[in-house]
């Protein structure tokens, strides 16, 4: 009985101790580069790094880029594709930012291609209008 007594006495204080030292010296807060870094892996992006998608411009009263009048002219755009997205759900994402024409057919593209599950995810920079095999091909390129 008195041996089991001193082991919680001497876990108590150690406990005790332990608290005393974590509180005397802190760990280092993350500075604000690391927690950006942290939160970008996390799948992150800032506001202005990313596309309007089609609901969001209609209702700042803006023309979406596929139902713009005229021809398109070749434009340079940054499409940012979440870690752990699909075919399909990538394929939408590009639909909506009128990318490509028709999301279901582009998703069917991506298998025939054999290129599901080699999308890479990140920022992309692609010129539009583009082929949709091109793109497929850009898309699956680090």
């Amino acid at each position: 009985m008195r041996a089991s007594a001193q082991v919680w006495l001497g876990m108590g204080l150690g406990f005790i101790l332990a608290g005393i030292l974590v509180l005397v010296f802190p760990p280092p807060a993350p500075t604000k580069q690391e927690i950006e870094q942290r939160a970008r892996a996390l799948g992150m992006v800032y506001r202005d790094e990313v596309l309007v998608l089609a609901g969001e411009s209609e209702k700042s009263g803006e023309t979406p880029p596929a139902q713009a009048a005229g021809p398109e002219r070749p434009r340079e755009v940054e499409v940012y594709i979440p870690p752990g997205f699909t075919s399909f759900e990538v394929a939408e994402l590009l639909a909506r930012q009128g990318i490509v024409a028709d999301a279901r057919s582009f998703e069917q593209l991506i298998h025939q291609m054999g290129a599901s599950r080699k999308l890479v995810a990140g920022y992309h920079r692609i010129t539009v209008p583009i082929e949709p095999r091109l793109l497929v091909e850009k898309l699956t390129q680090q």
